[in-house]
């Protein structure tokens, strides 16, 4: 029998087979790896798109208040904490600056948020 698992005359396995079956194994071991890494960079990439449509509602609420005039008030959604500060929102790792929020300072927590206009400056506050 001169197969790939050839027998030697003792009953064991050729050397070439349990180099084969070494191969082999390394080979998964290398694609879970990299399995694993490209799972870690779509989860990143959740997360900034998570972020930034977060920034984006909160600049569409506070534009919608300033556009409304006085005593106008919306509501907002944030998926996680940010400060604001002169006009820029930032998160953990990421940051963005939302437009015509002028002075505006708050430091903010994930939920919900009421975004209102009172004596023609806006305020923003955590429901």
């Amino acid at each position: 029998m001169n197969g790939f698992f050839r027998r030697g005359t003792e009953g064991q396995v050729s050397a070439e087979a349990v180099a084969a079956v070494a191969i082999l194994l390394m080979v998964l071991l290398l694609l879970y790896a990299n399995l694993g890494s490209r799972q870690s960079q779509i989860d990143g990439t959740g997360a900034s798109l998570a972020r930034a449509a977060d920034c984006s509602r909160l600049g569409a609420a506070i534009a919608l208040v300033q556009s409304a005039g006085a005593n106008a008030g919306v509501q907002a959604f944030l998926g996680s904490d940010a400060n604001l500060s002169m006009g820029l929102l930032s998160f953990g790792g990421y940051s963005c600056y939302i437009a015509g929020s002028g002075p505006l300072a708050a430091q903010l927590h994930a939920g919900n948020l009421r975004v209102s206009s009172k004596e023609g400056a806006v305020a923003i506050e955590n429901l």
